[in-house]
């Protein structure tokens, strides 16, 4: 029995394996040739995970309260999971419900196949796995973009309005999704470099190698040149001074808190005062406004309001195509907001909404700007979509465990980074830290970046997410099982 519960262990380890470390190669599971193998191959994963607990039972008992918590936080999901599900029955096309409410289900899978099922050895092989990956996926986003323009993307045509506008996109077909998977890796080797951990030539090793993998995640960000991309990794530097050096004595970690936070706001005073390509983007969204003498002569409020007013009102920013469908969404959600249009409806439906509100259809008087010949699959907002397509009620039931998440990550963390626990666990070479970190800043990049893009939407992303997120979890709920 314990023979076959081994190989059933790593058969699941080799078909989660699969998936997570291919799908970002193949345009991120994207289009469904690809998107279909992929979920097999998690429904597999998924079979071998519930025999697996069926031959050992043991696998889900646990002595610890700590352990007993995680695995019945975890359960949270479940709720919406089932509401998800009703609402993707409902929907009027069958095939975008199905799809929304699976990348909904995928990563929450895999997510407690690796915590629950995985051991300390293929926790840390995937961990470090995944770095290498993202290394690779950087490598080759760099060379394919120097030679070809990123006119290919791997064998197949690359989109013109990106090779056109000389952006790099990787593995992905979209220069931001490319941007995505790069910042989770940028993530992760944050965890690595800032954790503290005994000198040896090992420990060397790994921290060269995570900041090679981060400087790499900045020139794929900077050579996509992702607004959201970009910003995203200026909130992750914002919070390295405050998470990054809890483990350092004292006046080590004032000297590095504020190294870093002089070295980040030089980095941004220099970028923000160039003309670089990637900079114009930035400017393209804010044009010059400019107030007249009596406009000038309010309070700040009012000034403030004013300027607000006349840059949202601007032709440059009416002509983006983003507060088109932000507007549209919106929209949609008003018709139904505690329920939602309906699981992956944003695309039927948003050519319906997708134009101003200042027609009047009794006066025989036609919006100013009327778009409804133009769609848009996704809001390139994962939040606003999540709370278009489910509702308010469906938004409340995600944030739940999407924040119990989170907390224990952030229990963890805080738990772990104590002088005394850190010392303990680098003497008994346990090393959670590391990974707990990275997943926290993960966390924090995919809320960030999902503001203002679809990066959860492309399914290999959102594999590679749930991911990094379970492996401190399964570390976590290991240490509390070996004890």
């Amino acid at each position: 029995m314990a023979k076959l519960g081994t190989i059933l262990d790593w058969l699941m380890f080799a078909l989660v394996s699969v998936v997570v470390f291919a799908s970002p190669w193949i345009f991120g599971g994207w289009e469904q040739w690809w998107f279909w193998p992929f979920s097999t191959l998690i429904c597999t994963a998924l079979a071998i995970f519930l025999l697996r607990v069926l031959v050992t039972p043991s696998l889900l008992k646990l002595e610890r309260s700590d352990g007993r918590q995680l695995l019945l936080g975890l359960l949270w999901v479940i709720p919406f999971l089932l509401y998800a599900g009703v609402r993707a029955v409902q929907a009027e096309v069958t095939v975008s419900a199905e799809r929304s409410f699976l990348l909904f289900l995928y990563p929450v899978v895999l997510g407690v196949v690796v915590v629950v099922g995985y051991s300390r050895r293929q926790l840390v092989g995937t961990a470090i796995g995944l770095m290498v990956n993202f290394f690779c996926l950087g490598v080759y986003g760099v060379v394919n973009h120097v030679l070809t323009g990123s006119r290919k993307v791997m064998w197949a045509d690359g989109f013109e309005q990106y090779w056109g506008d000389d952006r790099a996109c990787g593995s992905y077909f979209v220069p931001d999704h490319f941007a995505g998977i790069m910042t989770l890796g940028f993530s992760m080797a944050l965890g690595v470099m800032l954790a503290r951990a005994p000198w040896s030539p090992k420990v060397i090793a790994a921290k060269s190698g995570a900041l090679l993998l981060a400087l790499l995640a900045v020139v794929c960000v900077v050579m996509s040149k992702s607004r959201g991309g970009g910003i995203t990794l200026a909130c992750l530097l914002a919070l390295v001074p405050f998470w990054g050096f809890h483990q350092w004595p004292r006046r080590i970690r004032w000297s590095l808190q504020i190294g870093i936070m002089v070295a980040s706001v030089s980095a941004c005073t220099i970028f923000v005062s160039t003309e670089s390509p990637y900079m114009q983007r930035f400017t393209s969204y804010f044009p010059s406004i400019e107030l007249s003498d009596e406009e000038q002569s309010g309070n700040v409020l009012e000034k403030g309001s004013l300027y607000v007013e006349k840059m949202l009102s601007h032709p440059r920013v009416l002509s983006h195509t983003r507060p088109m469908m932000y507007a549209a969404a919106t929209r949609a959600w008003e018709t139904e907001p505690l329920w939602g249009i309906g699981a992956g409806m944003h695309g039927e439906v948003s050519s319906r909404f997708m134009a101003s509100e200042d027609g009047d259809k009794a006066a025989g008087v036609w919006p100013t700007r009327y778009f409804a010949t133009l769609r848009s699959d996704h809001v390139h907002s994962d939040w606003l979509q999540l709370l278009e397509e489910y509702g308010a009620f469906g938004f409340v039931l995600f944030v739940l465990p999407y924040m119990f998440v989170y907390g224990v990550l952030h229990v963890g963390r805080r738990m772990e980074r104590d002088d005394r626990w850190s010392l303990d666990y680098m003497e008994t070479g346990r090393q959670e830290y590391p990974w707990l970190l990275g997943a926290s800043f993960a966390f924090i990049c995919m809320t960030v970046y999902s503001v203002g893009d679809f990066n959860l939407h492309m399914p290999g992303t959102g594999w590679v997410f749930s991911v990094v997120l379970a492996i401190p979890l399964g570390l976590l709920f290991n240490v509390s099982r070996e004890r």
